[in-house]
């Protein structure tokens, strides 16, 4: 049995008909993308920048030398997971409030583009761990393995945030090549790389939610 062709007008009709459909159902998406990107707010990685930038300053108080790397992994250890615990809650709570499935998609989503660079950092520290002349190399690794966390994140996050990616990485690696000075500053190290890098991608997560509102 054949099937009777409708009319030109009808079918072209029913063609830009299913071109609306699909044209709406992307710009929704889009726009629920933005809104699970809002859910990581700047003020978050401002205060995470805050703390590592307060730790940077009492470090030397406190006796944390990478003459000890252990009391130094551990220091800073402590420092990261607490902050990225803060980061995660205010991502969670957000998400819950919003009851946006999507959000969390996105965190998740997140996460896991970050965790290969994150779990090569753990695991290069660990090896080099006990070896006190690769100690002065620590910072600026891990600078350049967060600054690659973040650009293997580059499709979820504002292009903006990028900047902050180039800083950690280009940071990191004159913090390895000139380790010398930087071991010698460690507390001006510390907050150059982490604390103003962490900053920038505040600003740079700002511009680009901002931008899209």
């Amino acid at each position: 049995m054949h099937h009777k062709a409708l009319p030109g007008p009808l079918c072209n009709f029913g063609m830009r008909t299913q071109k609306a459909i699909n044209d709406l159902a992307q710009i929704r998406q889009r726009l629920q993308f933005i809104d699970s990107r809002s859910a990581f707010r700047s003020i978050s990685l401002v205060i995470s920048a805050a703390v590592f930038i307060a730790a940077a300053l009492l470090q030397p108080t406190l006796g944390i030398e990478l003459a000890v790397p252990r009391n130094f992994v551990w220091f800073w250890l402590v420092i990261a997971l607490a902050c990225s615990l803060g980061i995660a809650m205010e991502v969670g709570c957000r998400s819950l409030s919003g009851e946006s499935r999507i959000t969390f998609e996105w965190s998740r989503h997140l996460a896991l583009a970050m965790l290969p660079a994150m779990v090569a950092a753990a695991l290069l520290t660990w090896a080099i761990l006990d070896h006190a002349m690769w100690a002065p190399l620590l910072p600026g690794l891990w600078s350049m393995f967060a600054g690659l966390a973040i650009t293997s994140a580059a499709r979820l996050l504002p292009s903006f945030c990028q900047l902050s990616a180039i800083w950690m990485v280009l940071g990191g690696a004159l913090a390895i090549r000139f380790d010398g000075f930087f071991a010698t500053h460690l507390n001006l190290t510390m907050v150059l790389l982490f604390g103003v890098g962490q900053i920038l991608l505040a600003v740079g997560l700002f511009a680009g939610v901002t931008s899209h509102e």
